[in-house]
């Protein structure tokens, strides 16, 4: 147990450093998002769905379609955490 202690006190310790570092990470640009495939359209998630709820059409969905539906994703998300970021405006709820 006493061993279990030190090495969780440990870990924090290392995590603590870790984070308290003061280097900046970018995670990414605008200029390496990635664009688009040219087959989206065919993906089912990029796709409005007429059932309900607009739930896409799991019947049509392959394993490969994850992953692009992730990236894509990930990169709105992206963009728009950078455009709150380089916002110059004072911070607001609009905003």
């Amino acid at each position: 147990m006493r061993k279990l202690i030190i090495l969780a006190s440990l870990l924090s310790l290392f995590i603590l450093v870790v984070a308290c570092s003061g280097e900046r990470v970018s995670i990414t640009t605008i200029d390496n998002i990635i664009d688009p495939p040219e087959d989206m359209d065919i993906n089912p998630f990029f796709v409005k769905s007429e059932l309900p709820f607009e739930a896409p059409d799991f019947d049509k969905i392959d394993d490969e379609d994850y992953r692009l539906a992730f990236d894509e994703g990930m990169s709105q998300q992206l963009l728009e955490i950078q455009t709150i970021s380089n916002n110059p405006a004072s911070p607001t709820f609009e905003n």
